[in-house]
Protein backbone atom coordinates (compact mmCIF):
# COMPACT_ATOMS: atom_id res chain seq x y z
CA UNK A 1 0.00 0.00 0.00
CA UNK A 2 1.14 3.53 -0.68
CA UNK A 3 0.72 6.50 1.66
CA UNK A 4 -2.75 7.38 0.36
CA UNK A 5 -3.94 3.78 0.54
CA UNK A 6 -2.67 3.47 4.11
CA UNK A 7 -4.64 6.55 5.13
CA UNK A 8 -7.71 5.21 3.33
CA UNK A 9 -7.31 1.90 5.19
CA UNK A 10 -7.02 3.75 8.50
CA UNK A 11 -10.16 5.71 7.64
CA UNK A 12 -12.01 2.43 7.08
CA UNK A 13 -10.62 0.62 10.14
CA UNK A 14 -11.61 3.52 12.41
CA UNK A 15 -15.10 3.37 10.82
CA UNK A 16 -15.25 7.07 10.17
CA UNK A 17 -18.25 8.65 8.50
CA UNK A 18 -18.11 10.37 5.12
CA UNK A 19 -15.87 9.64 2.17
CA UNK A 20 -12.26 8.50 2.39
CA UNK A 21 -9.71 10.95 0.91
CA UNK A 22 -8.66 10.59 -2.71
CA UNK A 23 -5.46 12.59 -2.20
CA UNK A 24 -3.39 13.78 0.75
CA UNK A 25 -2.47 17.10 -0.82
CA UNK A 26 -3.75 20.02 1.23
CA UNK A 27 -5.87 17.92 3.59
CA UNK A 28 -7.07 19.49 6.84
CA UNK A 29 -8.92 18.50 9.97
CA UNK A 30 -9.59 14.82 10.64
CA UNK A 31 -7.89 13.59 7.48
CA UNK A 32 -4.77 15.60 8.28
CA UNK A 33 -4.65 13.80 11.63
CA UNK A 34 -4.96 10.42 9.91
CA UNK A 35 -2.16 11.40 7.54
CA UNK A 36 0.11 12.38 10.44
CA UNK A 37 -0.68 9.22 12.43
CA UNK A 38 0.21 6.97 9.48
CA UNK A 39 3.47 8.86 8.92
CA UNK A 40 4.40 8.67 12.60
CA UNK A 41 3.43 4.99 12.82
CA UNK A 42 5.74 4.15 9.91
CA UNK A 43 8.61 6.12 11.42
CA UNK A 44 8.19 4.36 14.76
CA UNK A 45 8.11 0.92 13.17
CA UNK A 46 11.12 1.54 10.92
CA UNK A 47 13.17 2.95 13.81
CA UNK A 48 12.28 0.21 16.28
CA UNK A 49 15.27 -1.98 15.35
CA UNK A 50 18.12 -1.16 12.99
CA UNK A 51 18.66 -4.91 12.47
CA UNK A 52 15.47 -5.27 10.43
CA UNK A 53 16.32 -7.05 7.18
CA UNK A 54 14.52 -4.44 5.07
CA UNK A 55 16.96 -1.81 6.32
CA UNK A 56 20.07 -3.77 5.28
CA UNK A 57 21.67 -3.05 1.90
CA UNK A 58 24.97 -3.78 0.15
CA UNK A 59 27.58 -1.28 -1.00
CA UNK A 60 30.96 -1.26 -2.67
CA UNK A 61 33.61 1.41 -3.05
CA UNK A 62 36.79 1.64 -5.11
CA UNK A 63 40.05 2.74 -3.50
CA UNK A 64 41.43 4.04 -6.81
CA UNK A 65 41.73 7.48 -5.21
CA UNK A 66 44.18 5.93 -2.70
CA UNK A 67 42.33 7.69 0.11
CA UNK A 68 42.09 6.25 3.62
CA UNK A 69 38.66 7.76 4.43
CA UNK A 70 35.39 7.45 2.48
CA UNK A 71 32.25 9.50 3.00
CA UNK A 72 29.03 7.44 2.55
CA UNK A 73 27.32 10.11 0.43
CA UNK A 74 30.05 11.78 -1.60
CA UNK A 75 32.48 8.85 -2.04
CA UNK A 76 30.21 5.80 -1.96
CA UNK A 77 27.01 7.37 -3.29
CA UNK A 78 24.69 6.24 -0.50
CA UNK A 79 21.75 8.64 -0.32
CA UNK A 80 19.87 6.67 2.37
CA UNK A 81 22.80 5.90 4.68
CA UNK A 82 22.30 5.53 8.43
CA UNK A 83 25.26 3.45 9.62
CA UNK A 84 27.68 0.78 8.48
CA UNK A 85 26.88 -2.81 9.48
CA UNK A 86 29.68 -4.27 11.55
CA UNK A 87 31.64 -7.35 10.49
CA UNK A 88 30.45 -7.37 6.86
CA UNK A 89 33.56 -5.95 5.17
CA UNK A 90 35.78 -7.65 2.62
CA UNK A 91 38.02 -6.53 -0.25
CA UNK A 92 39.70 -7.69 -3.43
CA UNK A 93 42.19 -6.27 -5.90
CA UNK A 94 39.93 -4.76 -8.55
CA UNK A 95 42.11 -5.87 -11.47
CA UNK A 96 42.11 -9.46 -10.19
CA UNK A 97 38.41 -9.72 -9.33
CA UNK A 98 36.44 -11.42 -6.58
CA UNK A 99 38.53 -14.60 -6.73
CA UNK A 100 41.11 -12.73 -4.63
CA UNK A 101 38.59 -11.51 -2.04
CA UNK A 102 39.65 -11.40 1.61
CA UNK A 103 37.89 -10.44 4.83
CA UNK A 104 38.72 -7.17 6.58
CA UNK A 105 39.07 -6.76 10.33
CA UNK A 106 36.36 -4.51 11.74
CA UNK A 107 37.93 -2.44 14.52
CA UNK A 108 36.51 -0.09 17.11
CA UNK A 109 37.34 3.51 16.19
CA UNK A 110 39.62 4.17 19.20
CA UNK A 111 41.63 0.99 18.53
CA UNK A 112 41.89 1.83 14.81
CA UNK A 113 42.99 5.39 15.59
CA UNK A 114 45.68 4.25 18.03
CA UNK A 115 47.13 1.74 15.56
CA UNK A 116 46.51 2.78 11.94
CA UNK A 117 46.47 6.54 12.50
CA UNK A 118 49.63 6.55 14.58
CA UNK A 119 53.10 7.54 13.41
CA UNK A 120 54.45 6.07 10.19
CA UNK A 121 51.53 3.64 9.88
CA UNK A 122 49.30 6.60 8.98
CA UNK A 123 51.51 7.23 5.93
CA UNK A 124 52.67 3.82 4.73
CA UNK A 125 50.54 2.23 2.02
CA UNK A 126 49.51 -1.36 1.45
CA UNK A 127 46.58 -3.71 0.84
CA UNK A 128 43.64 -3.04 3.19
CA UNK A 129 43.76 -4.92 6.48
CA UNK A 130 41.17 -3.26 8.70
CA UNK A 131 38.28 -0.80 8.63
CA UNK A 132 36.50 1.32 11.21
CA UNK A 133 33.64 3.78 11.35
CA UNK A 134 34.66 7.28 12.42
CA UNK A 135 32.58 9.41 14.82
CA UNK A 136 31.25 11.25 11.75
CA UNK A 137 30.21 7.92 10.14
CA UNK A 138 32.89 7.85 7.45
CA UNK A 139 34.61 4.59 6.53
CA UNK A 140 38.29 4.44 7.53
CA UNK A 141 40.67 2.01 5.82
CA UNK A 142 44.04 0.93 7.16
CA UNK A 143 46.67 0.98 5.91
CA UNK A 144 46.33 3.65 3.24
CA UNK A 145 45.42 1.69 0.07
CA UNK A 146 48.32 1.40 -2.37
CA UNK A 147 46.24 0.22 -5.33
CA UNK A 148 42.70 0.07 -6.70
CA UNK A 149 40.91 -2.34 -4.38
CA UNK A 150 37.16 -2.89 -4.20
CA UNK A 151 35.78 -2.85 -0.66
CA UNK A 152 32.38 -4.45 -0.17
CA UNK A 153 30.11 -4.49 2.86
CA UNK A 154 26.64 -3.74 4.16
CA UNK A 155 25.00 -0.68 5.65
CA UNK A 156 21.83 0.18 7.53
CA UNK A 157 19.52 2.38 5.45
CA UNK A 158 17.74 5.45 6.74
CA UNK A 159 14.10 4.95 5.79
CA UNK A 160 12.59 8.14 4.33
CA UNK A 161 9.39 9.63 5.72
CA UNK A 162 6.18 9.18 3.80
CA UNK A 163 5.40 12.39 1.95
CA UNK A 164 3.58 12.00 -1.38
CA UNK A 165 0.43 10.00 -2.10
CA UNK A 166 2.36 7.29 -3.93
CA UNK A 167 5.22 6.88 -1.41
CA UNK A 168 5.44 3.33 -0.06
CA UNK A 169 6.96 2.08 3.20
CA UNK A 170 10.20 0.14 2.79
CA UNK A 171 9.08 -2.93 4.72
CA UNK A 172 7.52 -5.93 2.89
CA UNK A 173 4.02 -5.21 1.60
CA UNK A 174 2.51 -8.09 3.58
CA UNK A 175 3.21 -6.09 6.74
CA UNK A 176 1.91 -2.70 5.63
CA UNK A 177 -1.27 -3.28 7.62
CA UNK A 178 0.86 -3.23 10.79
CA UNK A 179 1.41 0.49 10.17
CA UNK A 180 -2.36 0.96 10.10
CA UNK A 181 -2.80 -0.89 13.40
CA UNK A 182 -0.15 1.29 15.07
CA UNK A 183 -1.87 4.41 13.70
CA UNK A 184 -5.23 3.11 14.96
CA UNK A 185 -3.84 3.20 18.50
CA UNK A 186 -2.95 6.86 18.04
CA UNK A 187 -6.47 7.57 16.79
CA UNK A 188 -8.00 5.61 19.66
CA UNK A 189 -6.16 7.57 22.32
CA UNK A 190 -6.78 10.92 20.65
CA UNK A 191 -10.51 10.28 20.20
CA UNK A 192 -10.98 8.17 23.35
CA UNK A 193 -12.30 5.39 21.14
CA UNK A 194 -12.01 2.30 23.35
CA UNK A 195 -13.36 -0.12 20.75
CA UNK A 196 -10.73 0.99 18.24
CA UNK A 197 -8.00 0.66 20.86
CA UNK A 198 -9.01 -2.90 21.71
CA UNK A 199 -9.05 -3.99 18.06
CA UNK A 200 -5.80 -2.17 17.27
CA UNK A 201 -3.98 -3.71 20.24
CA UNK A 202 -5.06 -7.26 19.38
CA UNK A 203 -4.25 -6.99 15.66
CA UNK A 204 -0.98 -5.11 16.18
CA UNK A 205 0.37 -7.66 18.66
CA UNK A 206 -0.56 -10.56 16.39
CA UNK A 207 1.03 -9.09 13.27
CA UNK A 208 4.03 -7.66 15.13
CA UNK A 209 5.06 -11.15 16.24
CA UNK A 210 5.00 -12.32 12.62
CA UNK A 211 6.88 -9.21 11.51
CA UNK A 212 9.68 -9.70 14.05
CA UNK A 213 10.11 -13.36 13.10
CA UNK A 214 10.30 -12.36 9.43
CA UNK A 215 12.60 -9.35 9.80
CA UNK A 216 15.11 -10.29 12.51
CA UNK A 217 17.88 -12.91 12.54
CA UNK A 218 17.09 -16.17 14.29
CA UNK A 219 18.74 -16.12 17.74
CA UNK A 220 21.68 -18.51 17.99
CA UNK A 221 22.26 -20.19 21.33
CA UNK A 222 25.66 -21.37 22.45
CA UNK A 223 26.55 -25.02 22.90
CA UNK A 224 26.98 -26.74 26.23
CA UNK A 225 29.79 -25.45 28.43
CA UNK A 226 31.00 -28.94 29.21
Amino acid sequence: MNYLELVQELFAECRLSGTAPTTLVGVTGEVADLKRWIRDAWNELADRRKEFFFRIADFSVSTASLASEYDPATDIGLTDFHDFRSHTFRYYLTSTGVRSEQFLEDMAYDDFRDFWLFGSRSLDGGPPVAVATSPTKTLLVGPVPNDDYTIRGQYISLEPELSDDTDEPGCPAIFHKLIVYIAMTKYGYAEVAQEVLVRADAEENKMLRRFLRHQLPVPVTGGPLA
